[in-house]
């Protein structure tokens, strides 16, 4: 019994000793990289025909690949990310698309082997971000308040297939464009990040992050019939308000450390 308390007093010195040589050093550097789950509290995607085009995803899984923060003073720091949004499920939804051109086409078209093309948008939605923070330690814990402007983007892809009558030598072609194949949209954010020191330089992170920005997208349909050019159009808009919650965790790792000036 003697032992346990022996121990557990010599846990508790070795904890404060720890605390006070952390207290007296902040760092200037940080590099926090970090992962989490991104969700859309307003959806962009809403049952359109052209959704499985739209390279922005409405839900997914956030990566946190270029990051960091600079403290100009203990508290006061101006901070970076680049981070990618990974759908759920990464598979290819191209079902509606398929479904819609068989149930429209099939009975007096088929789509012709030679001369059908499908055309997806490569890579994932991006959201770069620059700001700043406030950071305030008690103790092991640190809470930080973070604003940011920055960035959206993502890429739209083209659908296209040709079609011909059947019992005759008649083409049409089916098309969906995007009003634009790159989207960049100036984006908004704020949030905070609780932090739990594991050691001299090394931090886990929790964080939660609200952002904003406004879509101006828009698809037309195309059809065309390629031997009387004479063609028919529909319009799908994407115009709204996108406001999403991303949560996350992460590994706050302190790259040079300074000691604090003394107070008073």
């Amino acid at each position: 019994m003697r032992i346990r308390c022996i121990l557990l007093i010599f846990f508790f010195i070795q904890i404060q000793v720890f605390a006070q040589r952390t207290d007296s050093l902040y760092s200037k550097w940080n590099a926090e990289p970090g992962f989490g789950l991104h969700f859309g509290l307003t959806h962009l995607k809403s049952g359109q025909l052209p959704d499985a085009l739209v390279g922005y995803q409405d839900q997914g899984f956030l990566f946190q690949t270029i990051f960091g923060s600079f403290y100009f003073n203990e508290n006061f720091a101006a901070e970076f990310y680049l981070q990618y949004i990974v759908p759920f499920n990464s598979q290819f939804k191209n079902n509606a698309l398929s479904e819609y051109v068989t149930k429209t086409f099939s009975g007096q078209h088929f789509v012709t082997e030679n001369h059908s093309a499908y055309s997806y948008s490569n890579g994932e939605p991006v959201r770069g971000l620059i700001g700043a923070t406030y950071r305030y330690c008690h103790g092991r814990f640190q809470s930080s308040p973070k604003a940011y402007i920055g960035f959206t983007s993502f890429n739209n892809a083209v659908f296209r297939v040709d079609l011909k009558e059947r019992n005759s030598n008649f083409y049409h072609t089916y098309t969906l464009n995007p009003s634009r194949f790159s989207s960049n949209y100036f984006t908004v954010a704020a949030g905070i990040s609780e932090s739990y020191r594991l050691s001299k330089r090394f931090l886990i992170r929790s964080e939660i992050l609200y952002s904003y920005f406004k879509s101006d997208l828009s698809y037309e349909e195309i059809i065309e019939d390629l031997f009387t050019s004479n063609i028919t159009t529909r319009s799908f808009t994407y115009k709204k308000g996108i406001h999403s919650l991303t949560v996350g965790l992460g590994i706050t790792f302190e790259i040079k450390l300074k000691l604090k000036k003394p107070i008073g």
